[in-house]
């Protein structure tokens, strides 16, 4: 008897609707099918069935695969009825019937148990609390309880009544996450990572650090349209870390250099691991505005990372190893990064919609890939591409779905109105110690979130508060940000260090220590850009503003150099503690404005400078003067 081959079967399920999700998707830009409630509804029904066929054929998920396939009917039932009997749930918002209840409750349970496929547990912790503080929260004393409210009227708020799953969150994912997502994943299927690839190997045959320069600059340019880090990771980490090992590199360190750089990617415009579209949102300001902004730090983030890599080059003695540079893919494949990218760029700068920005986009990607005969693809890795970025954007959109809900709660129960009291009451009114609380608060919800759901969390219950203590909003919201990516590579999480650690065969915890040292930058600026606007491109102050751009580089490179111990020779320990003073002195300067700091922090480094300059001469066995 002929038996059926399920993964074969599943494969074609989800390369086929992922093609109808794309055309769907990519139409909508152009003509308005539906309207915005439907368009949701819709989106989520691709993402429920994408989320449950991946985690169907998924091994890791093959003894719940009886659980999956009602849930997937559950999923595919609910949002059906929803489109179905639209006007009616539109009417009579806030007053369910026994069947619209059902299918709430049925609607909140699939879309919480597709979270946590696509990513673990602590979504379902976390959204699980939520929903029992809404229920039960009355029943605790004041100020943590809420006024009760009605059963009916709850259960419409999370669900089928159009606020929770259907909010403003899955809106954002259903007109621009998904869009970018797709078009990352088109990217690479012309060539793009080739060329992503052998660029890193022309800037490694001039720099000391070698193949760790052709990891960092490669994880920086594909997470310009990816943002994804475990992926970059394992993208690019497949092939730098073992070229690494054998250049020198210890394999921790290997790891270390890719995680860092990886996760570089999700604040490297224009993508911005997506998140960059809800910050936008949020804050209310053009999304052209928002990356302009976050370019400097985000520069400033990977000169720290190549400065750490050049610093652990020397300091081993690796030597620059000229890889040999391809150079028919880098000139055939470039088209496909450099026109679809500066497609995307110009469209956002002349103020397009990031949805039509986001069509065209794609458009040109394969139609760039399509005129050399070297970047055409062929039919079956178009389809894989389509697929995968299905996958992607269907793994997102089931974050902001559970993010919907937990959104709803936190404002109706003014849950986050009052963790955002708690913040200001800790802080007693310092700035500095609620910056320090909102840090550590991102990084802690980061290590079990997605990025885009630890920065959305903070930003609702948090950000007000430092605006209320002066901040400006984009510098509020910026900051949470950074920390949420942050977390990729703090322990004892470090979610990029994983993959790498796997790759390079080393410990996870020595691998996430290194990416931690190396990403040392990323800590540090937020601090610089929210009390020195100058690094988000705002010269109130213009000699200040470029007296901060020269201090933030110096301070950066030095604290590496202090941190590996080694600047034009190695350091000692009194050059490495004078190296800390000067970078302290600098920092100063950034943070606070104190020209007594910028001055103490050179006048340091300039004697730091020509103590390593005499023993420079020494080793090179010159008469010092």
């Amino acid at each position: 008897m002929y038996a059926i081959n399920w993964d074969k079967v599943v494969n074609r399920l989800i390369i086929g609707i992922a093609i109808l999700m794309a055309a769907y998707h990519l139409t909508m830009t152009q003509y308005i099918l539906v309207t915005p409630i439907l368009h949701q509804d819709i989106h989520l029904l691709f993402v429920l069935t994408l989320v449950f066929l991946e985690a169907f054929r998924t091994r890791k998920y093959k003894k719940l695969r009886l659980l999956i396939l009602p849930l997937l009917l559950i999923g595919i039932g609910v949002t059906t009825y929803i489109f179905i009997d639209y006007p009616r749930l539109e009417y009579a918002r806030g007053f369910p019937t026994p069947v619209d209840m059902v299918l709430s409750f049925a609607l909140m349970a699939v879309v919480i148990e597709a979270s946590r496929l696509a990513w673990g547990p602590v979504f379902l912790m976390l959204v699980g609390g939520l929903i029992l503080y809404l229920f039960f929260g009355h029943l605790l004393p004041s100020p943590i309880g809420h006024m009760e409210m009605p059963f009916d009227l709850m259960v419409s708020y999370l669900g089928i009544g159009l606020e929770g799953v259907f909010g403003p969150i899955l809106s954002v994912s259903a007109n621009y996450i998904y869009l970018f997502v797709l078009f990352g994943a088109l990217m690479q299927m012309g060539g793009a990572t080739q060329f992503f690839m052998e660029v890193g190997k022309l800037l490694g045959r001039k720099l000391r650090g070698g193949p760790a320069d052709v990891a960092v600059l490669s994880s920086s340019l594909i997470g310009m349209v990816t943002g994804n880090t475990m992926a970059n990771v394992i993208i690019t980490g497949s092939f730098t870390i073992p070229l690494m090992k054998k250049a020198g590199y210890k394999p921790e360190i290997a790891g270390a250099i890719e995680a860092a750089a990886s996760t570089g990617g999700q604040i490297m415009p224009p993508v911005m691991g997506a998140t960059v579209f809800l910050l936008a949102y949020l804050t209310g300001m053009p999304y052209a505005e928002v990356m302009i902004a976050a370019l400097i730090p985000a520069v400033f983030y990977f000169i720290g990372i190549f400065a750490g890599v050049e610093f652990i080059a020397r300091r081993a003695g690796i030597q620059c190893r000229e890889e040999q540079v391809n150079m028919r893919p880098l000139l055939t494949c470039a088209p496909v990064f450099v026109i679809p990218l500066g497609v995307l760029i110009w469209l956002l700068m002349a103020r397009y919609s990031p949805m039509y920005a986001g069509f065209w986009s794609i458009v040109t990607v394969f139609v760039v890939s399509l005129i050399q005969k070297q970047t055409r693809p062929s039919i079956s890795l178009i389809l894989d591409s389509i697929a995968e970025g299905g996958v992607a954007g269907a793994k997102i959109g089931a974050a902001c779905a559970v993010i919907g809900i937990g959104v709803v709660v936190l404002t109706v129960t003014g849950l986050g109105q009052k963790i955002s009291s708690i913040v200001e009451m800790l802080a007693h009114g310092n700035l500095m110690i609620a910056l320090i609380l909102t840090m550590f608060l991102s990084i802690i919800l980061g290590t079990g979130l997605p990025t885009i759901a630890a920065y959305l969390i903070v930003a609702i219950c948090v950000a007000p508060s430092l605006v209320r203590m002066g901040l400006p909003l984009l510098a509020s919201h910026l900051f949470v940000f950074y920390f949420a990516v942050m977390a990729c590579v703090t322990p004892p999480h470090a979610p990029a260090a994983l993959p790498a650690s796997q790759i390079a065969g080393c410990g996870f915890i020595r691998t996430a220590l290194h990416a931690t040292r190396l990403a040392a930058a990323g800590f540090i600026l937020p601090f610089i850009f929210v009390a020195n606007p100058a690094l988000l491109l705002d010269f109130a102050e213009p000699v200040r503003g470029i007296l901060t751009l020269i201090a933030t580089t110096i301070a950066i490179v030095l604290l590496q150099a202090t941190i590996y111990g080694y600047l034009l020779t190695k350091l000692s320990i009194i050059e490495r503690i004078a190296g800390f003073a000067s970078t302290a002195g600098l920092l100063a300067f950034c943070i606070v404005g104190t020209y007594i700091g910028f001055s103490a922090g050179i006048g340091i480094l300039i004697v730091i400078l020509l103590s390593q300059r005499r023993k420079n001469k020494v080793v090179n066995n010159e008469t010092p003067p």
